[in-house]
């Protein structure tokens, strides 16, 4: 593990415990351990560390929609990519529920719902002139984030499997009706 990496992990470790605004460089190098001048090498302060850690998630996320597309967003099988972002969303669990469950990270989750606005876009470029476009996108997009949000908070209540058909009926039935 890297000095960043180690840091970033700290951060998320502190993360969990306490709250964001009780985060210190000082308690960040002190757990790491590394020294402030090696903290700073890397950020200016604990919110950019903040938000390449959001930026890092996000971008798996996009990562997946790139690789399940290969290009192609308009037929991309939007079952393997939720079954894909499932995955990603096992593999970084405990960094995805810290943002999402524990301290709600408004920024991380904007940033989420504008990649889904996008993948929205690019699947559907013929719906963005429709009324209500926006509307339409954004309640997609917070209804997958609030799905992710309840799996998250009840693991064992989840089929991620009928998850899957759910949220793929779900949107083919909006794009058939508008």
């Amino acid at each position: 593990m890297t000095t960043k990496e180690m840091i970033q992990r700290e951060f998320l470790i502190e993360y969990t415990q306490k709250d964001y605004s009780r985060i210190t460089v000082k308690s960040l190098c002190a757990n790491t351990p590394v020294a402030r001048t090696t903290f700073y090498s890397y950020y200016e302060n604990i919110d950019e560390l903040k938000e390449e850690i959001e930026d890092t998630l996000i971008k798996g996320i996009t990562t997946i929609a790139q690789d399940v597309s290969k290009g192609n967003m308009e037929e991309m099988d939007f079952s393997i990519f939720l079954t894909e972002t499932f995955h990603y969303i096992k593999e970084h669990w405990s960094d995805i529920y810290a943002f999402l469950i524990i301290q709600p990270n408004v920024r991380f989750i904007v940033k989420w719902k504008d990649a889904i606005k996008n993948h929205f876009l690019l699947r559907f470029p013929q719906k963005s002139v429709i009324s209500n476009y926006e509307l339409i996108s954004e309640t997609i997009a917070s209804a997958v984030i609030g799905a992710y949000s309840y799996w998250l908070k009840c693991p064992d209540k989840v089929d991620v499997q009928k998850l899957n058909q759910i949220v793929v009926s779900a949107l083919e039935n909006t794009m058939s009706v508008i």
